[in-house]
């Protein structure tokens, strides 16, 4: 047997046995909700870091080299992409990763619950 938290799994023929109280199901939808507000607000974060990016990188594009816009726009582009680069934003790549991760675990066990229950 192996458990996650309060919840305990126990191999049992081809299926697990599920062992979660009501209330711990709302805990843990509870904990779902937070992570899942978390989760967007950091995807939201570096959406928006990547949205900019591409559109220096159009706006490069469309510039000539040779004039003083294309330098200021270049400047903002590779520090965006210096950012990309730190660890603070390689931790909450890192992060958010686990988050899905925990997310669709929690969200799986409550569904079995559910599922055992009805």
């Amino acid at each position: 047997p192996w458990s996650l938290g309060r919840i305990s799994m126990r191999p049992r023929g081809t299926g697990c046995t599920l062992q979660l109280r009501n209330e711990v199901r709302q805990e843990y939808k509870r904990e779902f909700a937070l992570d899942l507000k978390h989760y967007k607000e950091m995807c939201a974060e570096m959406d928006d870091l990547n949205d900019e990016l591409n559109q220096l990188s159009k706006q490069l594009d469309s510039l000539s080299e040779d004039s003083p816009q294309y330098q200021g726009v270049a400047e903002e582009y590779n520090r965006l992409k210096d950012v990309k680069r730190t660890s603070d934003y390689q931790a909450k790549k890192v992060e958010t990763r686990h988050l899905r991760k925990k997310l669709f675990h929690l969200k799986r066990m409550v569904g079995d619950y559910d599922k055992a229950r009805s």
